[in-house]
């Protein structure tokens, strides 16, 4: 058998010449197109193929077909193009550090006028607190001596004087009354610890001593000193 490729012979039962690595026989069909191909010819009649070209070959061949397409051309174009205005958007939205930003390393000095200056002298604080503080302020009120209430020798509040909730949950109410619906005029519960001053009273309700007062964050309602023998308001100015 005489190879196409080289010219040599070959023994009949080989199939790919030893010097090139070709195929010896002649394909049925193009590799590429498909097309049946005639005996003794050495490209395809329909796409132009060599008949004995190499899958690579043909791969190449079949994407420079496909790139010679106007609409995939088309399309690179714009992919190309978003492509760029995207790595442009990129690089502008990053902001060069400037040497303000860099963090001092231990050799580095740092120059006097960025220091501040704090002055030792006592300051008034630059933010309100968050909450208004109870009046430090004594004005103390007398109890009226017609005041009548059957818990009237056991109170030792009065106007003016500051308290502290020292055993149960006190309700803060709006009113010195406990309504048949008894929360529903409750402003706030009292905890134990709670401080809270005095502003005006007494008024004897439910036969029991009734105190105007407000809170440290600033809320005001009634509540009793003493329910049913036990001190719920202490004073804490004494």
């Amino acid at each position: 058998m005489k190879c196409p490729h080289c010219g040599d012979q070959h023994p009949d039962q080989a199939s790919f010449c030893p010097k090139t690595g070709k195929t010896l026989k002649q394909p049925d069909v193009c590799a590429n197109c498909g097309a049946n191909l005639p005996s003794d010819v050495s490209f395809c009649p329909v796409c132009g193929t060599a008949v004995n070209s190499t899958q690579s070959s043909i791969i190449q061949l079949k994407i420079s077909q496909v790139l010679k397409q106007p609409r995939v051309r088309l399309a690179l174009i714009i992919c190309f193009i978003f492509a760029f205005g995207m790595c442009a958007m990129v690089l502008s939205n990053i902001k060069p550090i400037t040497p303000a930003q860099q963090i001092p390393t231990k050799n580095t000095t740092i120059s006097t006028p960025t220091l501040r200056k704090f002055s030792t002298a006592t300051t008034r604080p630059t933010s309100l607190p968050t909450t208004k503080p109870i009046s430090t302020q004594i004005n103390l009120q007398p109890i009226p001596a017609d005041y009548k209430c059957p818990d009237r020798n056991r109170i030792n509040l009065q106007v003016g004087a500051f308290a502290e909730i020292v055993k149960l949950d006190v309700n803060l109410r709006e009113q010195p009354i406990v309504p048949q619906v008894s929360d529903a005029n409750v402003i706030l519960v009292l905890r134990k610890g709670d401080k809270v001053q005095v502003i005006d009273g007494p008024t004897c309700s439910h036969d029991g001593t009734w105190w105007k007062v407000k809170t440290e964050s600033g809320r005001v309602g009634w509540a009793r000193e003493i329910s049913k023998g036990n001190v719920l308001l202490t004073r804490t100015d004494e």
